[in-house]
């Protein structure tokens, strides 16, 4: 596994990403994320990556 911080070309695997609704309960989702990265310079969104992909 590696982290990256959030580039646009991860765009198609952040809207393919499923949360249930007991999940997000606990967390934001990932598009929620991008969103405030993109509003907040504070803000860094960093993507956990499967190496084998």
């Amino acid at each position: 596994m590696k982290l990256i911080e959030y580039e646009s070309t991860y765009q198609k695997e952040i809207e393919d990403y499923f949360l249930t609704t007991e999940m997000s309960y606990f967390t934001s989702t990932p598009q929620e994320n991008v969103e405030l990265s993109l509003k907040n310079k504070h803000h860094h969104s960093v993507l956990c990556l499967d190496e084998k992909k």
